[in-house]
């Protein structure tokens, strides 16, 4: 792998990362939402964040995460967990913000969320394979 490769992992760790503590703080701002309004607002930007957020990991950071580690089970899950989740986002946007199921989707959304940061960032985590692998620099 190349230097500029490596590189390129590197940032884009850093870049998950943040984006993991943004979209845990928009989860929170939903259920903080004074009005459905407002929630509405909050869902929208939340949405369009995993959206983004999950295209990078798919472009870039699970194929780095594949050529690292070699280990096709893991990869295959992370990318079977963003499925679930898209098609979550997909039901939330179609929800009306008053109705009482979008709390319970947002539940899920929020546990699928918080599971997906844990895997990424504890200590043995997907992006410490990766770091471990030598792919990107610590």
């Amino acid at each position: 792998m190349s230097a500029a490769q490596k590189q390129t992992s590197h940032d884009v760790i850093e870049t998950l990362t943040l984006d993991h503590t943004s979209l845990a703080q928009s989860i929170d701002a939903f259920y903080a939402a004074p009005s459905a309004h407002y929630r509405r607002r909050v869902l929208r930007r939340t949405c369009a964040g995993l959206r983004v957020h999950f295209a990078l990991e798919a472009d870039v950071f699970y194929r780095d995460f594949l050529v690292a580690t070699g280990d096709t089970l893991s990869h295959y899950v992370a990318l079977v967990n963003q499925e679930t989740v898209k098609n979550i986002i997909e039901e939330i946007e179609l929800a009306d913000p008053d109705d009482p199921s979008l709390w319970e989707r947002m539940k899920e959304l929020s546990r699928l969320v918080e599971h997906h940061i844990e895997e990424a960032e504890k200590v043995d985590g997907l992006f410490a394979q990766v770091r471990a692998a030598g792919v990107c620099r610590s």
